[in-house]
């Protein structure tokens, strides 16, 4: 009998108990080797004329060419053994049990182990079950019937080692192997779903790694339009403001101010973008300098509108200071686009912008005149990116009209971030009215609507 491991299927248990559904079916080819050895065997021990166990033979002469014939059907059966176990067990130890039953013949033994063995190795779960259990029976029911038969216990004795050896043996050695490919095919099972996890790893971490890079660029693009474009912006409309009629009469201290004021905003335009330019190198985030920026931010409003008022930088920039990097960080830029968006689209008034510490929150406060009647809060690329950089950061924003006592209308930008800051140990005075004595009059040739 030879037996090859790796030819082994360990199935599922299947409701059925089929063969062909475990997989030992049509997929596997026909052993014929198996059955020629078989065949070869049961002839030479046919011509040695060797008889077992005679006392239990049925009564009665038999022609040893019928036991012959019932060995070589069971022999050619076993080449069906990995294809179809059950004809094995069934055809091969039934012709190999009558054969042994008529003359006594020894290689009955050998085909009543194979198909033991068969039934088992290569079978369903199901019939590797029934046949154990079958084989059990026919064990203990043999030993039983010759004790009934003979009284010599010797007899018992030969016929227990036979049908042990026959019917038990060989099942011990089938559940062996069995077990052991079973095993096998678990641990291959398990490398294989170790080499997926490994694989679905590599691309979760490459699609972080995306992620991460197409935020970060979507930073970027926010902080070149809420820093860059905003100071790029004032340019723009400061240039424009000097060439109208108020300005070219207006004293030249107005517009050496205005001037300057240019000078600043292309100044930290220029920082702005060596900042991202730093960014973009190192791949972090760089810290802003409060005090500066928001000073930078006051300035620009106040060149515009000397009505401005603002909160001090000092004052600002150590708020700012007691509050969470990604907080302040997100304050200074929604209150950089806030600004901008003043220069561009407020109509001539008051101007306030505020920064505040009330109740562990910190409070940022943009008010200013509008024409604009309707709300317009999601419309526009400036609106959306401060909404975007609030909530990220963990604040609630709003942007809108809202109508006061005197019949204008203004346009207020409000972003609460709730206990994020820490309330500076000395007090700070709230924000206070800028005095200037100089007085700039811009005219807008035309009014663009509020993004």
């Amino acid at each position: 009998m030879t037996t090859d491991p790796a030819d082994v299927e360990s199935p599922g248990a299947e409701p059925s108990g089929s063969i062909d559904a475990h997989g030992a079916g049509a997929s596997r080819s026909l052993d014929f080797p198996a059955a020629a050895t078989y065949v070869v065997v049961v002839v030479l021990l046919w011509m040695t004329d060797w008889s077992m166990a005679k006392d239990l033979l049925l009564p009665g002469e038999h022609s040893p060419q019928l036991s012959l014939g019932l060995l070589l059907v069971g022999a050619a059966t076993t080449a069906f053994r990995k294809r179809r176990p059950l004809v094995v067990l069934v055809v091969t130890g039934l012709s190999a049990t009558l054969a042994m039953l008529l003359t006594g013949e020894l290689g009955a033994a050998f085909l009543q182990f194979e198909a033991a063995f068969s039934a088992v190795l290569y079978g369903t779960p199901r019939l590797a079950r029934n046949t154990t259990v079958l084989c059990v029976v026919l064990t203990i029911a043999g030993t039983l019937a010759t004790t009934a038969v003979s009284r010599e216990p010797e007899l018992w004795f030969a016929a227990g080692v036979q049908l042990g050896v026959v019917l038990i043996l060989p099942l011990l050695w089938a559940w062996e192997v069995r077990n052991h490919s079973e095993a096998r095919r678990q641990a291959e099972i398990a490398a294989a779903a170790q080499r997926q996890l490994a694989v679905r790893e590599r691309e979760l971490a490459g699609a972080r790694a995306a992620l991460q890079v197409q935020e970060h660029g979507r930073r970027i693009a926010q902080d070149l339009h809420d820093g860059v474009a905003g100071h790029l912006s004032a340019i723009a409309l400061q240039t424009a403001a000097l060439r109208t009629e108020g300005m070219r009469t207006a004293p030249a201290a107005t517009r050496d101010k205005t001037l300057e004021s240019i000078r600043t905003a292309s100044v930290d335009a220029l920082t702005e973008m060596r900042t991202l330019i730093d960014v973009l190198r190192e791949g972090m985030d760089q810290d802003l300098d409060h005090r500066g920026t928001w000073g930078s931010l006051a300035a620009r409003l106040r060149a515009s509108f000397p009505e401005a008022r603002a909160t001090e930088a000092e004052q600002a920039g150590l708020l700012l200071d007691h509050a969470d990097p990604a907080t302040a960080q997100a304050a200074l830029r929604v209150a950089q686009e806030s600004v901008t968006n003043v220069l561009k689209h407020a109509s001539p008034g008051p101007v306030d912008l505020s920064l505040t510490h009330d109740d562990g929150a910190l409070h940022l406060l943009c008010r200013s005149r509008t024409t604009t009647t309707q709300p317009r809060e999601d419309d526009g690329l400036g609106l959306r990116s401060m909404r975007l950089r609030t909530e990220e950061s963990g604040g609630t924003f709003t942007a809108g009209p809202v109508a006061t006592d005197s019949c204008a209308t203004t346009w207020t930008v409000e972003a609460l971030w709730p206990a994020t800051t820490t309330p500076p140990a000395q007090p700070l005075a709230l924000p206070r009215r800028h005095e200037t004595s100089v007085e700039v009059s811009i005219q807008h040739d035309e009014k663009a609507p509020r993004p």
